[in-house]
């Protein structure tokens, strides 16, 4: 630690060098504590951190994810200490550290604001007097008041407006299992990060999510998969650490025992596979097993769909109590194609949208999906949609065949003719950012939030697998 460094010694002042040019020696010679333990992952991490500050140093920009399990030492790293070095060699630069809320990121900049004021007369720098708080601190020189650099604290969806940063730290973006597999708030937290947070980055910069996977459509699983669906989005470079390595070692033995690991595994398959092997997985046990659909690029889709007859089936909302709700259902229209015992999926539009509006965009729908070769709309027709049936069936007379449909069965009994055909891995679906979001609440019929997805897809695809001739269906 600082204070048992005595400067006037030849062997600390090299010390203090290194530490000044090297990461891993200001670790190692300003730890968290005097009993901090290394694995080989935080060693991994530390030299990461290190090439990420000189790559921006050298102009040259870094997308990272780290995945490590709970409790693993990665906050003392990179959001604890590296800020921290980082600043000191680059005092002029600005730099955020982000938590799913503000009280967590407060936290964390807190403890980075003790840290930096242990080394900052190494640098000749300290913390400015004028406005510096626990959230947000100004770096000044140690001889004068010339103002540097800030590092300030800000939670996912908290206000960002009009600062941007050379180095941003994304830490734990879930505050537990309910926050994880909530979808509106995993939509939220990636949101926060495309508008708020993605438009901050200095022209070079350090993009950095540190933090333990919660599920399969979590912040970082979108992140990761952003490149595949979009090419000008930057690929980010994945460290991942399970807890437990294919020849069973543990990660971590320095600091936990086999008896605390074998512990952890009383979570369940689900939980393991996320939180601890940072490999989330879809639940099991779900009707329709979305894990063994296949994803295959648009030019791949197109060539092994093209004598497949596709059609739209649309399952409506738009009463008061599906749209006043604080997570009302919505409107989604599934285009999908069936043939020799093969399901393909193309794609979907789905939105919240009052009646008047929906039924011109069915219609819409229907006119663009007619130029790719389609004949045919499947609706849900009962109660107040009846109407909706009668004005989409008027405006499209003559240009495609609108055809009712009458689900009088269980939705689980109507999802189950589509099942078989899930569990053979007969489906094939064009890939596409809608994947995951679809993929999850398909899968997750019967139990999810909504099953508005599963609802549409069902009326064409249960239609197409028993009536082959197009008729709409009805179940006694």
């Amino acid at each position: 630690m600082l204070t048992d460094v005595d400067p006037r010694t030849d062997l600390q002042v090299r010390a203090l060098v290194r530490a000044r040019d090297n990461f891993e020696a200001y670790f190692r010679l300003f730890p968290p504590g005097a009993e901090y333990k290394y694995g080989r992952h935080t060693e991994a991490i530390i030299r990461r951190m290190d090439r990420a500050t000189k790559d921006l140093e050298a102009g040259r920009s870094t997308y990272l994810v780290i995945c490590v399990p709970p409790q693993h030492g990665k906050s003392d790293i990179v959001e604890r200490r590296w800020p921290v070095w980082h600043l000191c060699r680059n005092p002029g630069q600005a730099g955020m550290i982000i938590g799913y809320n503000h009280e967590i990121a407060t936290d964390m900049n807190y403890d980075a604001r003790k840290a930096f004021e242990t080394v900052s007369p190494l640098f000749g720098l300290a913390v400015a007097d004028d406005r510096s708080a626990v959230s947000r601190w100004r770096i000044k020189e140690a001889e004068g008041e010339t103002l540097k650099g800030i590092l300030f604290a800000a939670g996912l969806g908290g206000t960002i407006t009009g600062r941007g940063a050379s180095i941003i730290v994304i830490g734990d973006y879930c505050k537990g299992r309910d926050d994880a597999e909530s979808r509106r708030m995993r939509e939220r937290r990636y949101h926060s990060f495309m508008t708020d947070i993605w438009t901050r980055k200095a022209p070079v910069h350090v993009v950095l999510i540190c933090a333990t996977r919660w599920h399969v459509d979590d912040l970082a699983g979108r992140i990761i998969k952003r490149h595949k669906d979009d090419p000008d989005f930057p690929e980010f470079e994945v460290m991942k650490f399970p807890a437990q390595a294919d020849g069973g070692g543990w990660l971590f033995p320095e600091r936990y025992s086999d008896e605390f690991y074998r512990g952890l595994k009383a979570m369940g398959p689900y939980a393991w596979a996320a939180l601890a092997q940072q490999d989330p997985r879809l639940r099991e046990g779900k009707l329709l097993k979305t894990d063994k659909v296949q994803f295959v690029d648009p030019a791949e889709f197109d060539r092994v769909t093209k004598d497949v007859r596709f059609a739209r089936g649309w399952d409506l909302a738009s009463t008061r109590a599906e749209t006043t709700s604080d997570d009302p259902d919505y409107t989604v229209g599934t285009r999908a194609g069936y043939k020799d015992g093969k399901a393909y999926i193309d794609g979907e539009i789905r939105g919240r949208w009052e009646a008047v509006e929906r039924d011109g965009i069915i219609a819409s729908a229907a006119r663009a999906d007619l130029g790719e070769g389609d004949s045919m709309v499947y609706m849900e027709t009962v109660g107040a949609y009846k109407d909706s049936f009668k004005y989409v069936t008027k405006i499209l007379n003559g240009i495609i065949s609108v055809t009712p449909c009458y689900p009088s069965k269980s939705k689980y009994a109507r999802n189950s003719i589509m099942a078989g055909t899930f569990e053979s891995g007969n489906v094939v679906a064009r890939r596409g950012e809608w994947n995951g979001p679809w993929a999850e609440e398909v899968g997750g019929f019967p139990d999810g939030d909504h099953d508005d997805r599963a609802d549409s897809l069902s009326l064409v695809l249960t239609t197409l697998i028993m009536n082959g001739d197009g008729g709409g269906f009805q179940f006694e």
